[in-house]
């Protein structure tokens, strides 16, 4: 076998602890699929996550801890606010996850060393680990939706254990295939790539991600001005929140049916008992139709609360929007998915005011719905971090 020189690898792959090669013991493990060994990693994961405090911060905290330690401190309060985090998740009590939203931001900062000094406090406050992409999310969610609400008790984790990973795959999990190797030796090198990649820290991903694609840097202003032209035009086609949200909803789920059909064709294949069966285009398409108009309904008839929060705080907030003549802004995109996955899996949310009333008022008061406590203003997240640490037990 030809040797690949180290010289010849990534700069990043170079970077990687050496340690986390466990190529050798999965080779000697041959009987455990990559499949069940990732989702055991996870769902480990998710155990250690679950046992601490989980504390969100949008990209405006992020800025506010980088400038405390620049020693620039914005705000006094914002110099405690870093180092009760920073105490708090070197004792291991809590943790601020990382999320492609938060790489996605600090890629965006085109100066080298306030992009790094960012990336570091992230790896440092996140302890490395991120919330799934938004694509493993959404079909996590959905299967769990479709698995609990059957009429027969089924053991299954709860969606909040599952909804983690590590920093080195916030964009997805990807394995080597169709390698030269034969069947177990490639099943042994993708599960050593998972463990390779749970080295990766975030000043390095964000260094070999830079500069990253345009089009993942900035939502375009016109994108808003369409949001807003769209809401005149049909700003007289509800008559209350209720009616606006199902048809938020409806975008929605229309949004997702990529989602939707891979869910439904996880189903096809599982209830054939086969993986990889190729299933018919028009039994897919049916089968999401179908599923799309089966939650549709139970949002309708009230049957839905907590489940599916990916689809009910977007479609809430867009709704909560159009119902209050709100116009959305400039990087409103972004603050509104920070919120799709701080409000479900995290006990505190750090954000904008504007956004934080959004959520609290009434008709979303999506805070109580989710327990996750919305913070803003420096003396309120200051007091939300206390609080919550100081509650005995993690939810």
């Amino acid at each position: 076998m030809t040797e690949v020189p180290i010289s010849a690898c990534p700069e990043w792959l170079q970077a990687l602890d050496p340690k986390f090669d466990t190529l050798s013991f999965h080779l000697q493990h041959p009987e455990i699929s990559p499949d069940e060994y990732i989702r055991s990693q996870h769902i480990a994961l998710g155990g250690q996550v679950l046992a601490k405090r989980r504390i969100y911060l949008d990209q405006k905290y992020w800025i506010y801890c980088r400038d405390v330690v620049r020693g620039r401190p914005r705000n006094p309060l914002h110099t405690e606010i870093y180092e009760v985090l920073r105490h708090a998740v070197k004792s291991g009590r809590a943790l601020c996850p990382a999320s492609h939203l938060i790489l996605e931001e600090t890629l965006k900062q085109e100066d080298p060393e306030s992009r790094h000094l960012t990336a570091t406090i992230v790896q440092e406050l996140s302890a490395g680990v991120a919330l799934q992409p938004f694509p493993v999310l959404f079909q996590a969610e959905i299967l769990h939706f479709l698995t609990t609400t059957r009429p027969w008790p089924v053991d299954v984790y709860p969606c909040e254990q599952m909804a983690w990973t590590y920093i080195g795959n916030v964009f997805g999990h990807m394995s080597p295939v169709s390698t030269a190797f034969d069947a177990d030796t490639e099943k042994a090198i993708q599960k050593a790539w998972f463990d390779l990649m749970t080295a990766m820290q975030f000043p390095l991903l964000a260094k070999s991600m830079f500069p990253p694609p345009s089009d993942i840097l900035r939502t375009p202003l016109e994108f808003y001005d369409k949001q807003n032209e769209q809401c005149r035009m049909h700003e007289n086609d509800f008559s209350s929140f209720p009616e606006v949200f199902l048809i938020e909803l409806a975008g929605g789920l229309d949004v997702h049916k990529n989602e939707l059909g891979a869910v439904q064709l996880y189903l096809d294949q599982k209830h054939v008992g086969q993986d990889g069966v190729v299933v018919p285009t028009d039994n897919i398409a049916e089968g999401t139709r179908m599923l799309s108009n089966l939650i549709y309904h139970a949002f309708r008839l009230g049957k839905i609360e907590r489940q599916l929060p990916g689809l009910r705080i977007i479609a809430g907030i867009h709704a909560a929007m159009r119902y209050k003549r709100q116009k959305h802004r400039r990087g409103d995109r972004h603050d509104h998915l920070h919120a799709r996955v701080a409000l479900p899996y995290c006990d505190l949310f750090l954000t904008e005011k504007s956004l934080g009333h959004l959520l609290c008022d009434k008709p979303l008061e999506y805070d109580r719905l989710y327990g996750c406590r919305v913070a803003w203003g420096p003396e309120d997240a200051l007091h939300a971090i206390d609080a919550l640490l100081n509650q005995t037990t993690a939810c």
